[in-house]
């Protein structure tokens, strides 16, 4: 009889166990927009057991075992990418001051 509650709940600890480690890691965030096991929707709700993904025309609940142990990719928002360009320009800009300060104060 043990054994068949434990295979019983096998699944249901499990999904536990990786809502409490998607809590902690928090991979995805209220809003993101994520494609997971070919769907693609933004995320509505992380609860312990089970993400709600909003697809627009359905909301799909996906169990926490499978958001952690599947590949999840989530899609940059338009003013995440420009920021994340502007700093890159920066980056790339200040290195080449440094160096030609540097190439200047060489010759000097």
């Amino acid at each position: 009889m043990g054994v068949i509650i434990g295979l019983l709940t096998q699944n249901l600890i499990s999904n536990v166990v990786s809502g409490m480690m998607l809590a902690i890691v928090r991979p995805v965030q209220i809003g993101d927009e994520i494609t997971i096991t070919g769907t693609t929707g933004n995320v509505k709700e992380i609860a312990l057991i089970y993400t709600i993904l909003d697809t627009k025309d359905r909301l799909y609940y996906v169990p926490s075992i499978v958001m952690f142990t599947t590949i999840v990719m989530k899609n940059k928002k338009p003013e995440e990418i420009i920021r994340r360009t502007a700093m890159l320009f920066v980056r790339v800009v200040t290195n080449l001051v440094s160096q030609m300060i540097f190439l200047m104060h060489r010759k000097c």
